[in-house]
């Protein structure tokens, strides 16, 4: 397919090879810079139709359960569907139903399943600096006072032993790892063997 977009529609022109649809287009009506397509195609009227129309089937309307809106809220807990269901929280919606509290959601139980514990729980180095750990993380877009907008965190396996230095930049990170690696070695008495 073709999509042209334009500030008050959407075109979408389906390919001249195709065996049903070819030559025929969609105008989608643009609202907010969205658009919107209605899939429930119904099928016009002799009188409005010149007969080159073509006859989609009805996509079947599902039935609006209180799981159904809690999935189109993007999986809100139920408690707060049935707020914004009942208490015109929302404008546009349509609820005439009941809440059945009992039903869950299979996606919201299988995501909050706990995971079961790992079996193992050592440290896999045997002195100190052998393993080392880290991470950077930013940039942020509030800065410190000191204006750092990220932060790097190291951690010693063996000893749990941490070091967290705020940075200016994310390039900042090597310096202040060969700052922390030339301490750690010099206190420690053993070289950093794996990062």
């Amino acid at each position: 397919m073709h999509v042209h977009f334009d500030e008050d529609a959407t075109i979408i022109y389906f390919p001249s090879d195709h065996p049903v649809l070819t030559g025929l287009h969609v105008r989608v009506m643009v609202m907010r810079h969205l658009s919107f397509l209605k899939c429930g195609f119904l099928i016009p009227p002799a009188s409005l139709t010149d007969g080159t129309e073509v006859t989609f089937p009805t996509f079947q309307v599902p039935e609006k359960t209180s799981v159904l809106w809690h999935c189109r809220l993007c999986h809100l807990g139920m408690d707060a569907t049935q707020a914004v269901l009942t208490k015109n929280y929302a404008m546009g919606v349509d609820w005439t139903g009941t809440f059945d509290l009992s039903k869950r959601c299979v996606s919201c139980l299988i995501g909050k399943h706990p995971q079961i514990p790992c079996s193992v729980n050592h440290h896999h180095a045997t002195a100190v600096c052998e393993l080392l750990h880290m991470d950077s993380c930013g940039p942020f877009p509030v800065l410190t006072p000191q204006k750092k907008s990220s932060f790097w965190a190291i951690l010693d396996d063996k000893s749990n032993y941490g070091h967290v230095e705020l940075l200016a930049a994310k390039n900042d990170v090597f310096p202040a790892y060969c700052k922390v690696e030339s301490l750690w070695e010099a206190k420690s008495g053993n070289c950093v063997v794996a990062v």
